[in-house]
């Protein structure tokens, strides 16, 4: 696998939602600071990233039943709809259910019944065929985190709370929760905590565990490792998807080594083994909450924060973090990069000669083209491009 493409420009977003829908990503909402995140009449933000031209448009649409500004929310693709449901503004915690329609550019409410899950952020979601699942967060209506498992039949809008048996993940929240092939649910790492109060700082683990969700069975699963030699450290705020037998795991961070990470790991479901891919030179700089989809065998991966290391003095704590964090100065991102599971020869030879600073003449007009996008050594920029040349 191979980081092939780095673009600037794209939203400046952190704890964000994004979902792909036919050929484009559909982003929603995030932090950003020096906007209102109080006032619950501002529609959240549509960003849509074509993937053909690597191009941003800013969605306008209708605000008539769209939901307010937001961060720490979900969302999952279903067909030419994009359910988005839980997540905060600075006030406000909502639980309503939202419908986009990527077709009518219009948003709805749909009129669900069951036993509803209380609003919560911070929690983890994902889709397998017509069921939407909600898991874990933190609810801010009775102040505490919660183990529940919810599904949503986005067929017939009815809601279940699965039940908690077996080896299940503690309280936890910003953890990551994929499908795998049949269907079953993955939850890895997080911020855990020993019971559903919120103890402060010196209460928070981060565990590397790995759990999964039975469906067929409604039974939770702790899952053991073959070895340790290469499993990835605990974190939160994270990005993990499924691909051919394997869960990734992108970046997070670490409040009790106060780290930002920007590896990349992959979980062997036949082997039940952990195989580090990081590559030393060339990847996105450390961060968490960033979005990231995957499309096909190529993952995108767009925003974020990072430490601020160009503004020391600034040592405003993120408002979407707990105000009992230890506080930091912290910059939000807006660049795009692309990572490759199965790069073709041709794009392994166009890295080397960006890379290796080789000439392109005589190279094709379309791989000229591409060369202004290959990334290299953290460098924000390639060596062939000047800042603000290209908008992504």
């Amino acid at each position: 696998m191979e980081w092939s493409l780095m673009l600037h420009r794209a939203p400046k977003r952190v704890n964000h939602a994004a979902v792909v829908v036919d050929d484009c990503i559909y982003s929603f909402g995030g932090y950003v600071s020096n906007h209102d995140f109080s006032d619950r009449t501002i529609p959240i933000e549509i960003f849509v990233l074509n993937t053909r031209t690597y191009k941003w448009q800013t969605l306008i649409v209708d605000s008539k039943n769209a939901p307010y500004r937001r961060y720490g929310h979900t969302v999952v693709a279903h067909g030419r709809n994009v359910y988005l449901w839980g997540g905060r503004n600075d006030e406000y915690c909502d639980g309503i259910l939202y419908c986009f329609d990527t077709v009518s550019r219009s948003w709805s409410q749909p009129k669900v019944s069951g036993i509803v899950p209380l609003a919560s952020d911070g929690h983890a979601a994902c889709i397998h065929k017509d069921t939407m699942y909600i898991h874990g967060g933190y609810i801010e209506q009775i102040s505490q985190f919660t183990l529940s498992l919810h599904a949503l039949n986005l067929c017939t809008l009815v809601w279940t709370e699965m039940p908690l048996k077996g080896q299940y993940p503690l309280f936890r929240d910003f953890h990551t929760m994929c499908c795998d092939g049949d269907g079953n649910l993955l939850v890895y790492g997080g911020r855990e905590m020993p019971n559903s109060v919120y103890g402060g700082p010196d209460k928070e683990t981060y565990p590397n565990n790995l759990h999964i969700y039975m469906v067929e069975k409604q039974l939770w699963r702790a899952v053991s490792y073959a070895n340790t030699d290469h499993t990835p450290s605990g974190r939160r705020s994270h990005s993990s998807f499924f691909y051919k037998d394997k869960l990734f795991v992108f970046a997070g961070f670490n409040s009790q080594t106060a780290m930002h990470m920007n590896d990349i790991f992959s979980f062997d479901m036949r082997t039940s083994s952990w195989v580090c891919h990081s590559h030393p030179d060339v990847r996105p700089s450390p961060r968490r909450r960033q979005a990231m989809c995957r499309m096909g065998s190529l993952v995108y991966m767009f925003g974020g924060t990072h430490p601020d290391t160009s503004n020391p003095n600034n040592t405003d704590s993120e408002p979407y973090d707990s105000e009992d964090e230890e506080k930091e100065s912290l910059e939000e991102l807006e660049d795009l990069w692309i990572l490759d599971l199965e790069p073709r020869l041709e794009t392994l030879a166009l890295l080397k000669v960006v890379r290796s600073h080789l000439p392109l003449t005589g190279l094709p007009v379309l791989l000229q083209k591409r060369a202004y996008t290959v990334p290299i050594k953290d460098h924000r920029y390639s060596p062939y491009q000047s800042c603000g040349s290209r908008r992504s």
